[in-house]
Parts: C-alpha cells; sequence; structure tokens
C-alpha cells in the first residue's frame, strides 16, 4: 500500500496511519465528502498519476485529477482494464471538481472484476488517437485505504525514545480484529523545518479494547 505522510490528527506531530485489511462497508461514493477526502490525500501525495484505492476489497475506484480546460471531458479519454487472464473492458468515465482549479476523472469497477491477489492491469488513452496517458498494474488487495481509527492517543512511554499508541477500530468495521496499522511518526516542527521520521520499530502501539 502506498505510504501516505500527512499531519492528520493535530498534537500527534506528522502521525499518518496508514490502514490495511478488510473492512465490510459500502462502497465509497465518489462524491461522498469521505471520498473527497481520500481522494484529495492521496493526489495531494502523488500528484498527476493515475490513483486507486478500495474500502473492501470488494470494490475499487481510480481517479487522476489535471487543470480544468474548457471543452475537456470524460469523451476525450478511454479507460479499460484486464484482470490477468480476461479479456479487456472498458470502464466509463465521470467527471467532478476537485478545486485548486483542476478537474477529477473518475471510474469505479464493477464488484465482479475486483478480485484480490490478481494483477489487475489499468490504462488510460486519448479518445481520439488512442495515445497512451496512464498505464498501471495493481493488485487490489495492495491499495486498501480505510477510515482512520477512532480515539487515538498518543503518550511518551516511561522508557525514553518511545511512544505509546492507543486506537480503536473505524466505526462500522465488524471485522476489526482482522485490521493491521503501520505507524510513521516525527518529531513537531516549525514551517518550513526538518522532520525526523523513525521507523515503526521504534515505536509501540496497542489497540484499546472497546469498553
Amino acid at each position: 500500500m502506498d505510504h501516505l505522510r500527512a499531519p492528520l490528527w493535530p498534537g500527534v506531530g506528522s502521525l499518518c496511519l496508514l490502514l490495511a485489511g478488510v473492512a465490510w462497508a459500502p462502497p465509497p461514493n465518489p462524491l461522498s465528502p469521505k471520498f473527497e477526502s481520500k481522494a484529495a490525500l492521496l493526489a495531494a501525495r502523488v500528484p498527476e498519476e493515475l490513483l486507486c484505492f478500495t474500502e473492501r476489497l470488494e470494490d475499487l475506484v481510480c481517479f487522476w485529477e489535471e487543470a480544468a480546460s474548457a471543452g475537456i471531458g470524460p469523451d476525450n479519454y478511454s479507460f479499460s482494464y484486464q484482470l490477468e487472464g480476461e479479456q479487456w473492458k472498458p470502464c466509463r468515465l465521470h467527471q467532478a471538481a476537485a478545486g485548486r482549479g483542476a478537474v477529477r476523472f473518475w471510474c469505479s469497477l464493477p464488484t465482479d472484476d475486483t478480485s484480490s491477489f490478481v494483477p489487475l492491469e489499468l490504462r488510460v488513452t486519448a479518445a481520439s488517437s488512442g495515445a497512451p496517458r496512464y498505464r498501471r498494474v495493481i493488485q487490489i488487495n495492495e491499495v486498501v485505504l480505510l477510515d482512520p481509527p477512532a480515539e487515538l492517543e498518543a503518550r511518551r512511554a516511561d522508557k525514553g525514545g518511545h511512544v505509546v499508541l492507543r486506537w480503536l477500530p473505524p466505526p462500522g468495521a465488524p471485522m476489526a480484529s482482522l485490521i493491521r496499522y503501520e505507524v510513521n511518526i516525527s518529531a513537531g516542527s516549525a514551517a518550513g523545518g526538518a522532520q525526523r521520521n523513525s521507523e515503526a520499530e521504534d515505536l509501540a502501539w496497542h489497540p484499546k479494547p472497546r469498553e
């Protein structure tokens, strides 16, 4: 899964939890604030790339952003995908404003074609000329992006140089025992100052039991 680093929780420095696992929740709605937040987070880290994520392994949304231009819309591009050993299939593109003078083109794959642990090739071309714009090969199980955990707490451990983190699973994630977290942490600093990243092995983290 791609590593994302952004200050998502005030008071915990530049802390970001990368989420990988299974959560059975409704598929993402590309027009919802939740989708907008996740898409913006991915696009800020890897601008001008074809990006994809799944929330429950039975859905997949892929998108890219570009500067808005008059007369440029979904009909100007062709999005197709191919599961290993199967035929190429088209995926209908949609368009939405992404802010900052940009526009987002996105496609949601049907559930029948969202198999985990199988290479999935994605291809975006110009509709008129067939000129390639994006090409990417992914496995859906490697692009999981769940909601952040709830009630995140951080404190210094009794031993110097360690931080203890506690949290609850994301609301609405009944398969919470299958969720695994990777933690990246860096010391807070003033704007423009350098930050030191620590490896996960330097941390101690413990999920809080629900009361």
